[in-house]
């Protein structure tokens, strides 16, 4: 831990530099600031055992909610708190009606405070969020750690590694971890893990549910969403959607941005493909009569996008990003298309493919036609059902596995509450 201890130290003016101009620009405010060292916290229900949930942003938070719910429904007798490294993040469990707030930084003081304010008796991290001195401070407290949704791509797993011991001592503070595919399970494995602490392999975002009244296939079929794009996907989509409209003019394309602070550069690529454009940030709505690209630069109305469209083209897939989820579009009933990048979600892209319930599109003229094979209503419908028959969105994910997982969970939850002091 010395050695990551004065890695965090040498990052700490820097970071602490970075957030003041984010202050300056009021990007944050400096009550936000104080949130992130620790030096301010929401107040929460200390009268009974707390569970204190970490996600980064909206993806990790969205995948772990319906859990929590549920963990709720069958147990109201402990507080939850909910902490995210994203403004938006927090923003989304609010509106689901949890206390939250951002998080505080891995510095060993601002854990410190932040832990002295509230009474944590179990702490739940989500997909890949293990920062060793938080930790550290919550294994020195007797307050067991639970990774959920735990993912660890190949390249995170060599970075890990260059951490030899520090890694191998974090990882074993962890009492219990639910990966979200067998290779994420190897890894943690190989990296120190310890054999006792492996549960159940359960991807979270098989729990997704639509949120939103889905419009019929008549009113969506002509609708494309392409979502959490990324640089340079934005203009392969555009002239694949230019070229579609050739032989589909009723066609309409909706542009969801993972970033939505890219908005100006998205502008700039939909005018260089000869479109107009009009934005959600500006208070438009979407119109279906309306040839213009609507571009949805906004946080937190994901779920009114989907439930508009009958396509929807999977961003992160055409460059290198890894991917992303294919378990919303298809719980929405959405026809899917994707690029060959898929690694975060492997298992299920390749499930898909081989169910012949999306498209691996290399270039925009494969794009290209892959939307014209939709312009059939009946095909559209079928590749959708194939999607959620695929990943079971369709069903109430009542399994064996997420009934391990929730039973382990409380069984963490009431021996924490009989232990605490």
């Amino acid at each position: 831990m010395t050695l990551y201890r004065l890695f965090v130290s040498i990052l700490f003016l820097p970071v602490i530099l970075m957030l003041i101009m984010r202050s300056f620009k009021r990007q944050e405010t400096w009550g936000q600031l104080a949130l992130r060292l620790g030096l301010s916290s929401v107040p929460t229900d200390k009268a009974v055992p707390q569970l204190w949930l970490h996600a980064a942003s909206n993806g990790e938070l969205r995948s772990v909610l319906p859990l929590l719910d549920q963990l709720r429904q069958h147990s109201s007798d402990f507080a939850v708190i909910i902490t995210c490294n994203s403004l938006s993040g927090v923003e989304l469990a609010q509106d689901n009606g949890y206390p939250a707030q951002l998080a505080p930084l891995d510095f060993r003081w601002s854990v410190q405070k932040f832990l002295k304010s509230k009474v944590i008796s179990v702490y739940v991290m989500v997909e890949s969020e293990i920062w060793p001195n938080r930790l550290h401070l919550l294994h020195q407290a007797s307050i067991p750690c639970v990774l959920l949704g735990a993912r660890l791509s190949n390249s995170s797993a060599r970075t890990w590694a260059w951490f030899g011991s520090v890694t191998k001592s974090t990882l074993g503070k962890i009492k219990y971890v639910s990966a979200q595919d067998a290779a994420s399970k190897d890894r943690f494995i190989a990296l120190g893990l310890r054999p006792e602490a492996i549960g159940v392999t359960f991807n979270l975002k098989g729990l997704f549910k639509a949120k939103q009244p889905v419009l019929s296939l008549q009113q969506r079929a002509s609708i494309c969403l392409a979502v959490s794009t990324h640089p340079k996907e934005e203009e392969l989509i555009l002239e694949a959607y230019k070229s579609a409209l050739n032989s589909w003019p009723e066609l309409r394309m909706i542009i969801a941005p993972r970033h939505p602070k890219r908005a100006g550069d998205i502008i700039t690529a939909i005018s260089a493909e000869g479109f107009e454009c009009y934005l959600r940030s500006e208070g438009h709505a979407f119109d279906v009569n309306r040839k213009d690209v609507f571009l949805a630069d906004t946080l937190g109305e994901m779920d009114k996008w989907y439930a508009q469209c009958g396509m929807c083209i999977i961003g992160g897939t055409f460059q290198d990003y890894g991917g992303h989820t294919p378990y919303e579009p298809a719980a929405y009933g959405c026809a899917i298309i994707h690029g060959p990048y898929v690694d975060n979600f492997r298992n299920e892209f390749d499930t898909l493919v081989a169910s012949q319930a999306s498209q691996n599109c290399e270039n925009a003229q494969i794009l290209s036609n892959a939307i014209l094979l939709l312009k059939d209503e009946a095909t559209q419908m079928q590749r959708a059902k194939k999607a959620q028959m695929a990943l079971n969105t369709s069903k109430d994910c009542e399994g064996d596995g997420i009934h391990e997982l929730r039973e382990n969970i409380h069984q963490i939850l009431r021996t924490a509450k009989r232990n605490r002091p």
